[in-house]
């Protein structure tokens, strides 16, 4: 029986709640009302989004951009499943897990900055706790085909502000971007220190990648595997040039191997 904050729809009074509860009387004026809509008025959040703990389950609006309430931790599966009409997503640092088809076919959807998904301040238990989970494969950040089908997605940003000492031993699912066709730019944060194999198999030769392991993570696109293969610039495709130490001739990269 999780107790939960909540603000009566008719007074305005904050109460205590029984989140399971589908309706509560408020003790103040008397009412009764939806427990859905006063957690999420407590929240700060419209009737747009269905929040439960934390979870955001369901999104039941119809705006072209979606900025996502900051008491929001996950986004749940199949959250903005099918939601054409999106075509941008604001997500607040609060978001450190994104769930199974969470935006699959949300295929107006242009861009995607993620700001610190598994990110965490707890220490080295927690740390220790992510990689053994990483490590048996029970836990991903980005979640089963998250974000398949998103055709007209062309950018995506994922904890690029994250601190280098703040790594995280963090999955992305191998489907997390299944289907996503028109990707031209890929930016991944020193949090991220590794993916595996065909997380971005979906890219092409236009996309540009900048993600400082990389060179260590090649079979995590088909694209980079066959730059590598040719001797070409493995992040965005150019050619490499110089006597001594070969670098990209169009984004300036040094080669590594």
């Amino acid at each position: 029986m999780p107790f939960v904050k909540a603000k009566c729809t008719q007074c305005g009074e904050i109460l205590t709640i029984d989140d399971e509860a589908p309706t509560w009387r408020c003790r103040y004026c008397g009412s009764t009302f939806s427990t859905e809509e006063a957690v999420n008025s407590f929240n700060g959040a419209s009737s747009e989004f269905v929040i439960r703990n934390g979870i955001l389950r369901s999104y039941r609006g119809s705006s072209t951009e979606v900025v996502i309430p900051d008491a929001v931790t996950t986004i749940g599966d199949h959250a903005f499943e099918n939601h054409s009409e999106i075509t941008y997503v604001f997500m607040p640092e609060s978001v450190n897990a994104i769930g199974n088809y969470a935006f699959l076919g949300c295929t107006g959807l242009t861009r995607i900055y993620i700001p610190r998904i598994g990110y965490s301040d707890n220490g080295t238990i927690t740390g220790l706790a992510d990689y053994i989970a990483s490590k048996l494969k029970i836990y991903f950040c980005i979640g089963k085909g998250a974000f398949g089908g998103c055709t007209g997605l062309n950018a995506v940003e994922i904890n690029t502000k994250a601190e280098k000492d703040k790594e995280r031993y963090i999955n992305i699912h191998p489907t997390a971007f299944s289907g996503c066709t028109n990707l031209t730019s890929v930016s991944i944060g020193y949090s991220i220190s590794k993916l595996l194999d065909g997380v971005f198999d979906s890219c092409d030769d236009t996309t540009v990648f900048d993600w400082a392991y990389l060179h260590l993570f090649p079979n995590c696109a088909q694209v980079v595997r066959e730059r590598a293969r040719t001797g070409r610039c493995i992040y965005c495709g150019g050619k490499m040039g110089g006597l001594f130490t070969k670098k990209c001739k169009d984004c300036g990269r040094q080669r590594r191997v």
